[in-house]
C-alpha cells in the first residue's frame, strides 16, 4: 500500500494561490477588506488542494484559536472539580474548547511551551498554585497570552484575577466563633503554596488578635488542604489531655477529616469540640454533622474568568495594555450543625 500525500498547510494554500499566509488567514476567518479577487484565488486553492484548518494552524495573523486552557497542578479535590466544571459549562455555551493539562510544579515551563506552541490558546486560566508559578507566567507573558489567575497569592498588573476575599471571610469565620463563646480556639492552616491559605490564616488570626484571645503554638497545625493532612493535624490536637472547644480546618476536606477522626476516638462533635470549614464543598453537607462553613462560590469563579477572556477576545481591537483587574466575587458564612456554642 501507498502511503498517504501529506495533508496541505496553510503554507500551501499561501503558495498556490500567490498570496501571502496572513492573507489566507483572513480570507478563512471571513474577515472584511479583502479583495473578492484575492479571496476567490485563496477559495481556489483551498478546494484544490483540499485543505482543512485544524487548531494547530490556528493563531496565525490573529487568526482566532477559540481554545482556552485550564492548567492544575493537582487535580483532585472538590474545589477543583468545581472550577473544572464551572469553566466547561461556560466554555460549552460560548462554543469554546477548553484543553485541560496538569502541570505539576516540575517542568511546568517546558509543557506549557509545548501547549502553546501545538495549541495557540486565545487565553488561559491557572488555578492555585500554578497561578503563582513564575515560570509559567514569564512564559505566557512573554508569548502575549491572555491569563486570568485564581486566587493567587499577589496581583501582577499585567494579568487578571478573580477571587474571594479570604481575610475578610476567615476574619468573619473567628468573629462567629468568638461569638459563640469559644476562647480555646485551634486552627489548621492549608496548603502554604496557595495564596488563600496564607490569607485564611491572617484574616483568622487579625480576629483573634482584636478580640485580645491568644491562641499557642500547640494548637496551631499545618495542613495541605487534604483529606489525609487534615486527619494528622486531628489526630495531634486530639492527643492532648486539654481539647480546644473548637478547631477551624481552612477547607473542608481538612474539615471533614477532623469530624472522621473524632468519630473514631469517641469525641463527639459538636458536644466536645465544635468544628468550622472553609469552601462549601460538597462534603459539607453530606457529612455529619453537617459542617458549618464559609461558601466560596468555586463554580462562579471559573465561569468569570471565561467571561473576562471572551470579552478580551470581543474587544481584542480596542482594549488597552494598562492593569488588569482583579475581580472579587461574594463569599457566604452557612451556619449548620458542626458549631455550637461553648460549654460555660
Amino acid at each position: 500500500m501507498g502511503s498517504r500525500p501529506p495533508k496541505a498547510t496553510i503554507d500551501d494554500v499561501a503558495n498556490l494561490a500567490g498570496v501571502s499566509v496572513s492573507t489566507v488567514s483572513r480570507v478563512l476567518n471571513n474577515e472584511k477588506y479583502v479583495r473578492e479577487a484575492m479571496r476567490e484565488k485563496v477559495m481556489h486553492a483551498v478546494k484544490v488542494l483540499r485543505y482543512k484548518p485544524n487548531m494547530h494552524a490556528r493563531g496565525l495573523a490573529g487568526e482566532k484559536s477559540h481554545v482556552f486552557g485550564l492548567f492544575f497542578d493537582d487535580p483532585r479535590g472538590d474545589y477543583v472539580s468545581s472550577i473544572l466544571y464551572g469553566a466547561l459549562k461556560k466554555c460549552d455555551e460560548q462554543d469554546i474548547h477548553l484543553v485541560v493539562e496538569i502541570l505539576g510544579q516540575d517542568k511546568a515551563s517546558d509543557k506549557i511551551e509545548s501547549f502553546l506552541t501545538q495549541l495557540r490558546p486565545d487565553g488561559v486560566i491557572l488555578p492555585p498554585p500554578i497561578c503563582d508559578n513564575l515560570a509559567v507566567l514569564e512564559t505566557l507573558e512573554k508569548q502575549g497570552i491572555p491569563v486570568v489567575r485564581i486566587a493567587p497569592s499577589t496581583h501582577i498588573p499585567s494579568m487578571a484575577s478573580v477571587k474571594i476575599d479570604d481575610h475578610a471571610a476567615a476574619y468573619e469565620v473567628a468573629e462567629y466563633i468568638i461569638n459563640q463563646g469559644h476562647t480555646d480556639i485551634a486552627i489548621i492552616k492549608g496548603d502554604p503554596e496557595h495564596g488563600g491559605a496564607g490569607e485564611r490564616l491572617n484574616g483568622f488570626l487579625s480576629a483573634i488578635k482584636a478580640n485580645s484571645i491568644e491562641i499557642g503554638p500547640e494548637n496551631i497545625e499545618q495542613g495541605y488542604f487534604s483529606f489525609e493532612s487534615g486527619f494528622e493535624c486531628a489526630e495531634r490536637l486530639f492527643a492532648r489531655d486539654d481539647l480546644p472547644t473548637v478547631i477551624f480546618a481552612c477547607n473542608d476536606e481538612m474539615a471533614s477529616a477532623v469530624i472522621s477522626c473524632a468519630a473514631q476516638k469517641g469525641i463527639k462533635i459538636p458536644e466536645d469540640v465544635s468544628v468550622v470549614g472553609f469552601d462549601d464543598a460538597v462534603i459539607a453537607s453530606r457529612i455529619w454533622p453537617t459542617l458549618t462553613t464559609v461558601r466560596q462560590p468555586a463554580e462562579e469563579i471559573a465561569i468569570a474568568a471565561v467571561e473576562y477572556l471572551k470579552n478580551i477576545q470581543i474587544d481584542a481591537d480596542t482594549d488597552d495594555e494598562g492593569a488588569q483587574p482583579v475581580i472579587v466575587l461574594k463569599h457566604n458564612f452557612v451556619e449548620r450543625n458542626s458549631c455550637v456554642a461553648a460549654n460555660p
